[in-house]
């Protein structure tokens, strides 16, 4: 047979997140084991996509070479225009098998049999007999591994001759896999060309002639097995019983990886056995123990040495994109929370200065001739707002008090707070300040807006002052308690739902109340029963105030209370993360 079955050249398949395979060159010939070696997510199931023709390269090519009638006439294939070709004449088993599962395994077998117009079944029912399947249960019945050999039998049936395997012994038993080893070896010496993608290294080391290892998407090591099992050093671990003196070692010229007490590891040119003999006869030697070449200390090692090499250029490369930003808890706090709060904000004191901004210039203001009737009306004008806006900032309450905490803990991803040496109380307290701080800010940015609509009317003079900061410390103070019972249940639960509906549930059941004992006379009561009640400030002149401290104050214990039960339920509760 014609020797290059397979050839790459520059083959690329590069996805939008920047992940893929780039630049792969192989050869695969005839009658041999190409193994694919590589960690998961490196490239070999797109490798293999690419030269089944299931997914089309961004550059380069895969050229498949068939011999279509078994008469050493071989056409060459391009593996993504003449992809129907080329599959004919492979054997492919996927990494994720996907069987109809109400079918029986032979029913499948029959069905696969019949779509590639087989004609010899005797050959079918060897490879059953082999594999040792029952083949009359159906498949969604079937173990891992009975699946597995249907999908051995399926690609081993049209005596194909490529066959590609991606990881095709998970889920079967050490003597399943033996004859696996066993057919693979036999297909070889038939002058089949194989592929092999898995992470069984002896299994590799078995049946492979060549081996790549993929990292990141690019070929980094071609290995030859036969090359590197013939290599002309030897490795040995020696035990003496005295202890060493590495100085005698290293005057002799004796390479020595390693060393301890009584054992040390060495690696000499085949030529130079009678120098470490020579070196050995100084010692009191145990034992001595040549290590065989191992395939997967040797992947280990290489890809350790270019893993290192690759953290040192990303931490290069993040070390520059970061030496202008800086990162920390309140910022990474405020980061997923503050598009929101500016939405939330701008809304406030556009609803709110529109409406004041009516009042000031209305002809019932203009007209208004003594100080209390203006502030009156000024002070009805905020109020008349401070409904519609109480509702605005509820919904944002309900919804960042509850995200900012719980929803972090359910998703899993506090975790990357908690690892990067940030503590509990660090974590709760920075939450607070972030939600407490917002509140703060978006109060005062309204406050001031309709401070300045005031001062630049006409009858600035005649409005009580005093009577707007009150209005306007009742709905802080307010806000700040609901966000504090928001907060609590955030900290308590470990559900986003529950969280949801319980702290938002009290809220809104709070809101209520205080409209109906307001507005149904018959439901007075109800306001009793709700927080709300509490910024009913219906004062006419600042000096007033007094007769509401109690209420101020009891908003003021609430909003301390939940604050601080949060702390020390967040701190010592379990976090199922």
């Amino acid at each position: 047979m014609k020797e290059n079955v397979i050839e790459t050249k520059k083959l690329t398949k590069k996805y939008k997140n920047g992940y893929g395979i780039f630049d792969i060159d192989l050869i695969i010939n005839y009658g041999s084991v190409f193994g694919y070696l590589g960690p998961n997510g490196a490239g070999k199931s797109t490798s293999i996509r690419a030269l089944l023709g299931f997914i089309k390269p961004t550059s380069g090519n895969a050229n498949i070479l068939i011999d279509e009638d078994k008469i050493n006439k071989f056409t060459s294939y391009d593996s993504w225009t003449d992809s129907s070709k080329v599959n004919r004449k492979v054997g492919y088993v996927p990494g994720e098998i996907a069987f109809p599962e109400n079918l029986t395994g032979i029913q499948f077998i029959k069905e696969i049999y019949g779509l590639r117009k087989l004609d010899n079944w005797d050959y079918v029912n060897e490879l059953i007999q082999y594999w040792n399947v029952d083949v009359s249960i159906k498949i969604k019945k079937l173990s891992k591994g009975n699946k597995q050999k249907i999908a051995l039998i399926t690609a081993w049936m049209h005596n194909p001759d490529i066959i590609i395997l991606d990881e095709p012994t998970t889920g079967l038993d050490p003597l399943m896999q033996q004859k696996f080893i066993d057919l693979v070896n036999k297909s070889k010496n038939e002058g089949k060309a194989i592929i092999l993608s898995s992470h069984v290294f002896s299994e590799i080391e078995k049946v492979c002639d060549n081996v790549a290892i993929i990292k990141q998407g690019k070929i980094i090591s071609l290995i030859n097995i036969n090359e590197l099992q013939q290599s002309n050093k030897s490795s040995y671990i020696i035990k003496v019983k005295n202890s060493i003196n590495i100085e005698q070692l290293s005057n002799k010229n004796i390479n020595v990886i390693s060393y301890s007490k009584n054992d040390f590891k060495v690696e000499i040119n085949n030529d130079d056995h009678n120098k470490l003999i020579d070196v050995l006869s100084t010692f009191n030697v145990v034992k001595i123990q040549e290590i065989k070449f191992d395939l997967e200390d040797y992947f280990m090692s290489y890809y350790d040495q270019t893993k290192e090499k690759s953290i040192n250029q990303s931490a290069e490369k993040t070390l520059i994109k970061t030496k202008s930003k800086k990162h920390n808890l309140f910022t990474v706090t405020l980061r997923k929370h503050y598009i929101y709060w500016l939405v939330t904000t701008l809304m406030t004191i556009l609803f709110s200065s529109s409406i004041l901004g009516f009042t000031l210039y209305s002809d019932s203001f203009i007209s208004s001739d003594s100080d209390s009737s203006v502030s009156g009306l000024v002070a009805g004008s905020i109020t008349s707002s401070t409904s519609f806006i109480f509702l605005i900032y509820l919904v944002h309450i309900i919804i960042s008090g509850n995200s900012i905490l719980v929803s972090e803990v359910e998703k899993g991803t506090l975790v990357n707070i908690l690892i990067a040496n940030q503590s509990r109380k660090s974590i709760i307290l920075t939450k607070m300040f972030t939600l407490i701080l917002g509140y703060t800010l978006s109060i005062l940015l309204l406050f001031i807006f309709n401070i300045i609509l005031i001062l630049a009317s006409s009858k600035s003079n005649s409005v009580d002052i005093g009577i707007i900061i009150i209005n306007f410390l009742g709905l802080y103070l307010l806000l700040i308690a609901l966000i504090s019972i928001v907060f609590l249940c955030s900290s308590i639960f470990n559900k986003s739902a529950i969280s949801l509906a319980v702290g938002g549930g009290l809220c809104v059941i709070f809101f209520f109340f205080a409209v109906l004992g307001q507005t149904v006379d018959s439901l007075k009561v109800l306001k009793y029963l709700s927080i709300n009640s509490l910024t009913n400030f219906n004062m006419t002149n600042a000096n007033e105030v007094s007769k509401y401290i109690s209420k101020i104050i009891f908003l003021i214990i609430i909003s301390i209370s939940c604050y601080i039960s949060s702390y020390f339920v967040f701190i010592k509760k379990d976090l199922h993360l």
